[in-house]
């Protein structure tokens, strides 16, 4: 019985994964769509007509996809880790800590991207960013660095929160119970 509650917890967690993705891929693509369609056209090819709309739709299916790699992922951890006892809190906690680094390392991908685009604002011609002023060569850097960041950010911010789960799990077993 307790197994069976462990899969379900498993798969809530995967569920939840899918959502936190989609909330981050609205929230961070309605931002950078609004600050710079510029970056969403060279990257669709299309017009700049409706690009915060599209950029949404892009943020929710690549955070959705994302979402749910990474909610597989800590739910994997932690039910072997835990035999399945653990409650979903624990899931919850793990999930909610992947978004504030993620979220976190969207706003330094951001910073950084700027940072290249000052030092060195012919970097993002190649991408596209050719015929914009210096403003929005600045905002096609953030929107380009703030993607990789969050990318990068949720990959890591996901090992770096279960190898902490994982140690703190080990420390909390005492030795020969497991």
């Amino acid at each position: 019985m307790e197994s069976s509650k462990g899969i379900n917890r498993a798969l809530a967690t995967v569920g939840l994964g899918v959502i936190s993705g989609i909330v981050l891929g609205i929230i961070t693509n309605w931002f950078n769509g609004s600050l710079s369609p510029s970056y969403f056209a060279f990257l669709f090819d299309l017009d700049t007509g409706n690009m915060p709309e599209l950029a949404i739709a892009q943020g929710m299916m690549e955070g959705a996809m994302i979402g749910g790699v990474l909610g597989v992922v800590v739910a994997t951890i932690v039910l072997l880790l835990t035999k399945g006892e653990a409650n979903l809190r624990v899931n919850v906690r793990l999930l909610l800590s992947i978004v504030f680094l993620a979220l976190s390392a969207w706003v330094i991908g951001g910073a950084i991207g700027v940072a290249i685009a000052a030092v060195s604002p012919d970097f993002y011609s190649y991408y596209g960013s050719q015929h914009e002023s210096r403003t929005g060569v600045m905002a096609f850097a953030w929107v380009g660095g703030s993607i990789r960041g969050i990318e990068v950010g949720a990959i890591l911010a996901t090992l770096l929160a279960c190898a902490n789960f994982w140690v703190r799990h080990d420390r909390a077993v005492e030795p020969g119970s497991a």
